[in-house]
């Protein structure tokens, strides 16, 4: 099974089980994330209203194994690594999810609705690249080769956020200082996946992949 489906179905039984408890009184407000950024331009969040001790941990349960899922390997927890990729995604086609506030603050709403509809949209993405057609091996033995070199793209966003350099610009979006560099580079050995390119040509809005 595509693990995006599963992952899909249980912060959508999340979601169900808050609205449940809303509809009863039990609770107001609908479980939301703060975002901030510090100095460096890292994004850093915490989450409010969670409803009950069982939700609580449920939530945090899902939300590492999904970082670990996502490529987590170092650094912040799986749990921060996913929320920030998650944030990054709704800001990039700004989403109905995300209220901006200012370059440095934002909220995430009804947090566990846009996690079923982000964890839904990697699903998509890990089916079309099970499905994708090929006529013949021969056909795929001379596919050009995908482009290389996205120093440009990077730059004019860094230019638009105000991200004054390449460490910093990989802070925020998530990735390693190496994988960035390569992404701008035409040469060297490739140190990142096309899921993860993808990913950063979204969230630094080129649309040419």
């Amino acid at each position: 099974m595509n693990p995006w489906k599963n992952f899909r179905n249980e912060f959508k039984a999340l979601m169900e089980e808050e609205e449940l408890l809303r509809r009863q009184g039990v609770l107001r407000d609908l479980c939301h994330a703060h975002v901030r950024y510090g100095e460096p331009g890292e994004p850093n969040y915490w989450v409010e209203s969670i409803a009950t001790e069982s939700l609580q941990l449920r939530f945090e349960l899902l939300a590492n194994q999904a970082g670990i899922a996502l490529g987590w390997q170092s650094g912040a927890s799986p749990q921060q690594y996913f929320i920030r990729h998650l944030f990054l995604d709704l800001r990039a086609n700004k989403s109905r999810h995300i209220d901006l506030y200012s370059d440095r603050a934002a909220n995430i709403n009804h947090l566990f609705e846009a996690l079923a509809t982000y964890c839904a949209l990697l699903e998509l993405q890990s089916l079309e690249k099970s499905v994708m057609p090929r006529e013949n091996a021969s056909e795929a033995m001379t596919e050009p080769e995908p482009r290389r070199g996205y120093r440009t793209e990077v730059r004019q966003w860094m230019a638009r956020e105000g991200v004054r350099t390449v460490d910093i610009a990989a802070k925020r979006l998530c990735i390693s200082r190496s994988a960035l560099k390569s992404i701008m580079s035409k040469r060297g050995k490739r140190r990142y996946g096309s899921a993860v390119l993808t990913r950063i040509l979204a969230s630094i809005g080129d649309k040419s992949e």
